[in-house]
């Protein structure tokens, strides 16, 4: 017997649905009976979850939209549940926070790591009164929560709020050093580091981070014992956060510059050229060694943040084109060197490769440095530019 079952057609199979009561009671096709109910609920869920799906892409344009997203948030169903989680955070609308925050205490670990997202997102224009409010129930959670995944979860939700006052940056502080004393795996570090690095650039703008923050950022930046690649984006991030609440010292500059990743030995090439404080001997050190790492992108960091001419004229001949490239327009500053000059001068002469794939790059970026670096020897130059047969150097 085939069964065909819509979300508009279920019904409760039973002895008078083509079942014969003696075989039911036999318990002679009690599956079917059983399978139909499943089907039904199946069909029942999917088109909820449907309705979620239209809801979220018309923006919650109408009552019904948001109280299908409301209905679905409460639902029994994990999926249709996490389904309107996530469409609710994703209206920005503070509204309807409350309906997110049970989801905190549910049994499943993603579902209560999708409410921590959704809260963060759904209070992103919200007023002083609702952001704090999201923030008590964000802080409550973690002290609560068992795992680390939905840990990382609620710190990183509550690092992104947007805060306007020095007590709510100072109240997420205490609650995300509380939270790395209390807990030690990669998973919990990486959820505090997340958190600060997005809470260090909302600081910026209402005041520095405090001494016990800055403290353990700091210590997240060093490698712990094992972890010198499964801990590399932790210390990234904390070193990023260091940058933007400009409290990276020398220690920590040092460490990072010599770190196994590259990644942050970048970060820490830029944490030594910041503007946001005055440049130092160790910084200096840092940049000159960052010059000669075998990392392109460390290279070319450091050159960025690098004020000596000499060194940049070393740089022109990078092997990596980037680096190069980058070089030849910093030169443009070092018009008072004559050896810059001359290095410029004859990568505008020297169209030997400037037929070749990309080869054209050099002598363009070299003949607009010297325009800047000597500008009656560049305008020499131009004849040879603008009869070029190469349309990007005319």
């Amino acid at each position: 017997m085939k069964m065909k079952v819509g979300a508009d057609q279920c019904v409760r199979p039973g002895p008078h649905r083509g079942w014969p009561s003696r075989h039911v009671a036999s318990g002679r096709h009690i599956g079917r009976p059983l399978l139909a109910i499943a089907l039904c609920a199946s069909a029942a869920s999917a088109q909820t979850r449907l309705a979620i799906l239209q809801a979220e892409d018309r923006r919650a344009a109408t009552a019904n939209d948001v109280g299908a997203l409301r209905s679905g948030a409460h639902s029994p169903d994990p999926q249709t549940r996490r389904l309107a989680i996530r469409a609710l955070g994703r209206l920005e609308r503070a509204v309807v926070i409350t309906d997110i925050v049970p989801g905190l205490r549910h049994e499943l670990p993603e579902i209560r790591s999708e409410s921590a997202n959704a809260i963060a997102q759904a209070a992103r224009n919200a007023d002083r009164r609702a952001v704090d409010s999201a923030q008590t129930s964000l802080a409550a959670r973690l002290k609560a929560e068992a795992d680390s995944d939905v840990r990382a979860a609620l710190c990183e939700a509550i690092g992104r709020l947007p805060y306007t006052a020095a007590e709510q940056i100072e109240d997420t502080e205490r609650a995300l050093v509380d939270m790395a004393g209390r807990t030690g795996t990669v998973t919990d570090r990486l959820g505090v580091a997340k958190a600060f690095e997005a809470l260090a650039r909302t600081a910026q703008k209402i005041g520095p981070l405090s001494d016990d923050a800055a403290a353990l950022l700091r210590r997240l930046v060093t490698p712990a014992s094992g972890e010198a690649s499964s801990g590399s984006r932790v210390r990234r991030l904390a070193l990023e956060a260091l940058v933007a609440a400009n409290g990276v010292d020398t220690a920590t500059l040092t460490a990072a510059a010599h770190d196994p990743d590259a990644q942050v030995r970048r970060i820490a090439m830029r944490a030594a050229a910041a503007s946001n404080h005055p440049q130092t001997a160790a910084d200096g050190t840092v940049l000159s060694g960052g010059l000669d790492d075998p990392a392109a992108m460390v290279r070319l960091e450091a050159l960025r943040g690098n004020r000596s001419c000499d060194r940049t004229i070393a740089a022109a001949a990078d092997r990596d084109v980037h680096v190069a490239l980058a070089a030849l327009d910093q030169l443009a500053r070092c018009g008072s060197s004559a050896d810059a000059v001359s290095l410029l001068e004859h990568a505008v002469d020297d169209l030997s490769d400037a037929g070749s794939l990309r080869g054209w790059h050099r002598a363009a970026h070299a003949l607009v440095a010297l325009a800047s670096a000597a500008p009656e020897r560049g305008a020499a130059k131009l004849p040879q530019f603008t009869g070029s047969s190469i349309w990007q150097l005319r």
